[in-house]
């Protein structure tokens, strides 16, 4: 799993739950300036979602390491309701 979440406690909380499922936190970068992504998500009267993606995002700063890059050799997936904007 590749990803960048912000040096904060929404950040810490997204890498322990990952950890707890089992999940390889090795690519999961932590950046010291921007904080973790978030979505607002609003309720119109019938019930239709609006999303309001909360930008500065760590997500949006995902560095290109060397590590990166070898791990993204052979198939990958991209997924993400954040790379869809």
């Amino acid at each position: 799993m590749v990803s960048r979440v912000g040096d904060d406690e929404l950040g810490r909380e997204v890498i322990k739950r990952m950890k707890a499922r089992g999940l390889n936190t090795d690519l999961v970068q932590v950046d010291k300036t921007n904080p973790t992504g978030f979505v607002r998500v609003s309720l119109d009267d019938d019930g239709v979602a609006s999303y309001d993606i909360v930008k500065p995002s760590a997500w949006d700063e995902i560095e290109a390491t060397n590590e990166l890059l070898d791990a993204a050799k052979g198939a990958v997936v991209c997924h993400g309701s954040l790379a869809a904007r």
